[in-house]
């Protein structure tokens, strides 16, 4: 009886052991990377300092988004610290970075 609960306990546990989503991974790593930098006073009607910067050409899809992180120093030479998350990261924040590339084309 009490391994059979063990067992429950342990299998209802495994989706918060499960890895984050690229939706969650990307916006963790844009706060952590980009907006260490990129940030903004938090309030009402604040707004992403980023979406001026995200151009349908560079972040418009995630493959665009993806090439661009690679490329920070290049498309802005005051960028010094160059991407050095994991490949996985990389391609959860360009996932995060054209979504907000659209939502600033929408905007």
């Amino acid at each position: 009886m009490l391994a059979r609960l063990v067992a429950l306990c342990a299998a209802a546990a495994l989706p918060a052991l499960a890895p984050a989503s690229d939706a969650v991974l990307g916006a963790r790593v844009a706060r952590n990377f980009c907006l260490a930098c990129h940030d903004h006073e938090p309030g009402p009607g604040a707004q992403n300092p980023l979406l001026p910067r995200l151009t349908e050409d560079r972040f418009g899809t995630p493959e665009r988004a993806y090439e661009s992180i690679g490329r920070l120093a290049e498309l802005n030479p005051v960028m010094v610290l160059p991407f050095q998350g994991t490949d996985a990261e990389r391609r959860a924040l360009a996932v995060w970075l054209a979504a907000q590339a659209r939502r600033n084309r929408s905007g």
